[in-house]
Protein backbone atom coordinates (compact mmCIF):
# COMPACT_ATOMS: atom_id res chain seq x y z
CA UNK A 1 0.00 0.00 0.00
CA UNK A 2 1.27 3.46 -0.89
CA UNK A 3 -0.97 5.18 1.65
CA UNK A 4 -1.71 8.34 -0.30
CA UNK A 5 -4.48 10.13 1.62
CA UNK A 6 -7.90 10.52 0.06
CA UNK A 7 -8.65 14.11 -0.89
CA UNK A 8 -12.35 13.71 -1.67
CA UNK A 9 -14.36 13.38 -4.88
CA UNK A 10 -13.41 15.87 -7.59
CA UNK A 11 -16.46 17.77 -8.98
CA UNK A 12 -16.40 20.37 -11.80
CA UNK A 13 -13.57 22.25 -10.15
CA UNK A 14 -9.83 22.28 -10.48
CA UNK A 15 -8.44 19.14 -8.87
CA UNK A 16 -6.10 19.16 -5.90
CA UNK A 17 -2.33 18.89 -6.42
CA UNK A 18 -1.02 15.50 -5.39
CA UNK A 19 2.26 16.73 -3.90
CA UNK A 20 5.84 17.31 -4.97
CA UNK A 21 6.96 13.80 -4.03
CA UNK A 22 4.83 12.14 -6.71
CA UNK A 23 6.67 11.65 -9.97
CA UNK A 24 6.41 8.67 -12.29
CA UNK A 25 8.24 7.63 -15.42
CA UNK A 26 7.17 5.81 -18.54
CA UNK A 27 10.41 4.62 -20.17
CA UNK A 28 10.33 5.14 -23.93
CA UNK A 29 13.59 5.22 -25.85
CA UNK A 30 13.05 8.46 -27.75
CA UNK A 31 12.24 10.63 -24.73
CA UNK A 32 15.02 12.22 -22.68
CA UNK A 33 15.04 12.38 -18.86
CA UNK A 34 13.61 15.62 -17.54
CA UNK A 35 13.51 17.47 -14.25
CA UNK A 36 10.32 18.67 -12.60
CA UNK A 37 8.83 21.59 -14.52
CA UNK A 38 7.60 24.71 -12.76
CA UNK A 39 3.84 25.16 -13.03
CA UNK A 40 4.20 28.27 -15.18
CA UNK A 41 6.49 26.40 -17.59
CA UNK A 42 4.02 23.60 -18.25
CA UNK A 43 2.26 23.53 -21.61
CA UNK A 44 -1.33 24.72 -21.28
CA UNK A 45 -2.66 21.27 -22.24
CA UNK A 46 -1.13 19.91 -19.02
CA UNK A 47 -2.85 22.52 -16.84
CA UNK A 48 -6.17 21.12 -15.65
CA UNK A 49 -8.94 23.68 -15.40
CA UNK A 50 -12.05 21.60 -14.63
CA UNK A 51 -12.92 17.96 -14.02
CA UNK A 52 -16.15 16.02 -13.80
CA UNK A 53 -16.69 12.44 -12.65
CA UNK A 54 -20.09 10.76 -12.85
CA UNK A 55 -21.41 7.22 -12.37
CA UNK A 56 -24.25 5.15 -13.72
CA UNK A 57 -25.47 1.71 -12.71
CA UNK A 58 -27.30 -1.00 -14.59
CA UNK A 59 -27.71 -4.77 -14.35
CA UNK A 60 -24.06 -5.22 -15.36
CA UNK A 61 -22.64 -3.07 -12.56
CA UNK A 62 -21.54 0.50 -11.84
CA UNK A 63 -19.59 2.47 -14.43
CA UNK A 64 -17.50 5.63 -14.31
CA UNK A 65 -17.42 8.48 -16.82
CA UNK A 66 -14.95 11.35 -16.57
CA UNK A 67 -14.25 14.59 -18.39
CA UNK A 68 -11.13 16.75 -18.06
CA UNK A 69 -10.88 20.31 -19.37
CA UNK A 70 -7.46 21.88 -19.79
CA UNK A 71 -6.30 25.47 -20.26
CA UNK A 72 -4.90 24.75 -23.73
CA UNK A 73 -5.79 22.55 -26.68
CA UNK A 74 -4.93 18.90 -26.14
CA UNK A 75 -2.44 17.64 -28.73
CA UNK A 76 -1.49 14.09 -29.69
CA UNK A 77 2.24 14.74 -29.55
CA UNK A 78 4.95 13.69 -27.17
CA UNK A 79 4.39 11.29 -24.30
CA UNK A 80 2.02 12.43 -21.59
CA UNK A 81 -1.43 11.89 -20.19
CA UNK A 82 -4.02 12.42 -17.51
CA UNK A 83 -4.63 10.20 -14.50
CA UNK A 84 -7.60 9.53 -12.23
CA UNK A 85 -6.21 8.19 -8.97
CA UNK A 86 -8.36 5.65 -7.13
CA UNK A 87 -7.96 3.07 -4.36
CA UNK A 88 -6.13 5.48 -2.07
CA UNK A 89 -3.65 6.39 -4.79
CA UNK A 90 -2.55 2.80 -5.43
CA UNK A 91 -4.34 2.63 -8.76
CA UNK A 92 -4.66 5.00 -11.73
CA UNK A 93 -6.99 5.17 -14.70
CA UNK A 94 -4.56 6.69 -17.20
CA UNK A 95 -5.46 8.37 -20.50
CA UNK A 96 -2.22 8.49 -22.47
CA UNK A 97 -0.60 9.25 -25.81
CA UNK A 98 2.93 8.04 -26.62
CA UNK A 99 3.73 7.56 -30.29
CA UNK A 100 6.27 4.83 -31.13
CA UNK A 101 5.65 2.99 -27.84
CA UNK A 102 3.19 0.20 -28.52
CA UNK A 103 0.91 -1.11 -25.78
CA UNK A 104 -2.65 -0.86 -27.04
CA UNK A 105 -4.47 -1.95 -30.22
CA UNK A 106 -6.42 1.32 -29.98
CA UNK A 107 -3.32 3.41 -30.72
CA UNK A 108 -3.39 2.77 -34.46
CA UNK A 109 -0.41 2.53 -36.81
CA UNK A 110 2.36 5.10 -37.25
CA UNK A 111 4.45 5.17 -40.42
CA UNK A 112 7.79 3.34 -40.42
CA UNK A 113 9.43 6.65 -41.30
CA UNK A 114 8.06 8.19 -38.12
CA UNK A 115 8.71 5.13 -35.94
CA UNK A 116 11.45 3.00 -37.53
CA UNK A 117 12.15 1.10 -34.30
CA UNK A 118 9.07 1.21 -32.08
CA UNK A 119 9.27 0.10 -28.46
CA UNK A 120 6.77 -2.64 -27.69
CA UNK A 121 5.49 -4.93 -25.00
CA UNK A 122 4.41 -7.72 -27.32
CA UNK A 123 5.46 -9.41 -30.54
CA UNK A 124 6.94 -7.46 -33.45
CA UNK A 125 3.79 -7.59 -35.59
CA UNK A 126 1.70 -6.10 -32.80
CA UNK A 127 4.33 -3.47 -32.05
CA UNK A 128 4.49 -2.20 -35.62
CA UNK A 129 0.71 -2.21 -36.05
CA UNK A 130 -0.08 -0.47 -32.76
CA UNK A 131 2.50 2.26 -32.29
CA UNK A 132 0.44 5.32 -33.18
CA UNK A 133 -0.26 8.43 -31.16
CA UNK A 134 -3.99 8.03 -30.48
CA UNK A 135 -5.11 8.54 -26.86
CA UNK A 136 -6.17 5.35 -25.09
CA UNK A 137 -6.92 4.19 -21.55
CA UNK A 138 -5.23 1.84 -19.11
CA UNK A 139 -5.85 0.71 -15.55
CA UNK A 140 -2.42 0.72 -13.89
CA UNK A 141 -1.11 -0.26 -10.46
CA UNK A 142 1.42 2.06 -8.84
CA UNK A 143 4.43 1.34 -6.66
CA UNK A 144 7.35 3.28 -5.09
CA UNK A 145 10.34 4.28 -7.21
CA UNK A 146 12.90 1.66 -8.18
CA UNK A 147 16.57 2.50 -8.75
CA UNK A 148 15.92 2.53 -12.51
CA UNK A 149 13.40 5.35 -12.16
CA UNK A 150 15.65 7.26 -9.79
CA UNK A 151 18.48 7.09 -12.29
CA UNK A 152 16.29 8.07 -15.25
CA UNK A 153 14.73 11.10 -13.59
CA UNK A 154 17.39 12.22 -11.13
CA UNK A 155 14.69 12.16 -8.44
CA UNK A 156 15.02 10.20 -5.19
CA UNK A 157 11.32 9.86 -4.53
CA UNK A 158 8.19 9.23 -6.53
CA UNK A 159 5.85 6.65 -7.99
CA UNK A 160 6.33 4.09 -10.73
CA UNK A 161 3.92 1.96 -12.72
CA UNK A 162 4.01 -1.71 -11.77
CA UNK A 163 4.82 -2.88 -15.31
CA UNK A 164 4.88 -6.60 -14.50
CA UNK A 165 1.35 -6.59 -13.12
CA UNK A 166 -0.50 -3.91 -15.05
CA UNK A 167 0.83 -3.04 -18.51
CA UNK A 168 -1.01 -4.01 -21.67
CA UNK A 169 -1.34 -7.25 -23.54
CA UNK A 170 -2.92 -7.67 -26.95
CA UNK A 171 -6.56 -6.68 -26.67
CA UNK A 172 -6.26 -5.82 -23.00
CA UNK A 173 -6.78 -7.96 -19.92
CA UNK A 174 -9.92 -7.13 -17.88
CA UNK A 175 -8.90 -5.32 -14.72
CA UNK A 176 -5.28 -5.05 -15.84
CA UNK A 177 -4.95 -3.12 -19.10
CA UNK A 178 -8.40 -2.66 -20.62
CA UNK A 179 -9.16 -0.07 -23.27
CA UNK A 180 -12.19 2.12 -22.74
CA UNK A 181 -13.64 4.76 -25.10
CA UNK A 182 -11.43 7.87 -25.01
CA UNK A 183 -12.16 11.01 -27.01
CA UNK A 184 -10.28 14.29 -27.05
CA UNK A 185 -11.52 17.43 -28.73
CA UNK A 186 -10.13 20.91 -28.30
CA UNK A 187 -9.46 21.43 -24.60
CA UNK A 188 -11.42 18.40 -23.37
CA UNK A 189 -10.69 14.72 -23.02
CA UNK A 190 -13.29 12.15 -21.96
CA UNK A 191 -13.38 8.50 -20.96
CA UNK A 192 -16.47 6.40 -20.34
CA UNK A 193 -17.89 2.98 -19.57
CA UNK A 194 -15.19 2.14 -16.99
CA UNK A 195 -16.44 -0.50 -14.53
CA UNK A 196 -15.67 0.63 -10.99
CA UNK A 197 -14.84 -2.91 -9.86
CA UNK A 198 -11.51 -2.71 -11.76
CA UNK A 199 -10.51 0.52 -10.01
CA UNK A 200 -9.92 -0.88 -6.54
CA UNK A 201 -11.97 1.47 -4.41
CA UNK A 202 -13.48 3.21 -7.44
CA UNK A 203 -16.31 4.79 -5.50
CA UNK A 204 -14.27 7.98 -5.20
CA UNK A 205 -11.63 9.68 -7.33
CA UNK A 206 -9.38 11.51 -4.82
CA UNK A 207 -7.60 13.57 -7.43
CA UNK A 208 -7.07 13.99 -11.16
CA UNK A 209 -3.63 14.91 -12.47
CA UNK A 210 -1.63 15.38 -15.64
CA UNK A 211 1.81 13.89 -16.14
CA UNK A 212 4.67 13.52 -18.59
CA UNK A 213 6.39 10.29 -19.57
CA UNK A 214 10.19 9.40 -19.72
CA UNK A 215 12.46 6.33 -20.73
CA UNK A 216 14.09 3.10 -19.39
CA UNK A 217 14.29 0.34 -22.03
CA UNK A 218 16.29 -2.68 -23.10
CA UNK A 219 16.41 -2.75 -26.87
CA UNK A 220 12.80 -2.79 -28.02
CA UNK A 221 11.46 -3.85 -24.60
CA UNK A 222 9.96 -1.56 -21.98
CA UNK A 223 11.40 -2.30 -18.53
CA UNK A 224 10.11 0.52 -16.32
CA UNK A 225 7.10 2.84 -16.48
CA UNK A 226 7.10 6.13 -14.62
CA UNK A 227 5.63 9.69 -14.85
CA UNK A 228 7.20 13.08 -14.12
CA UNK A 229 5.72 16.53 -13.49
CA UNK A 230 2.65 15.02 -11.89
CA UNK A 231 0.18 17.72 -10.90
CA UNK A 232 -2.68 19.79 -12.20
Amino acid sequence: MLNIPSLGLVPMTKSTLLGVSIAAIFAISMIFAQTVTAEDDKPDYLKIEETKVTYHADEDGTFLKAEIKTEGKIKEKGAYGYGLLTDGGNNVLALTTHICASDSPFQGDASDKKCPNPVGLLDEDFTRDNDGKKFHAHILDLMPYTDACKAATGLDDGLEVDVANSVATNGGVPGVSPDYPVKESGKKIRVGNVPTDVLGDGSTVPTIVSFEIIPVTSGSSLDNLCLINVGN
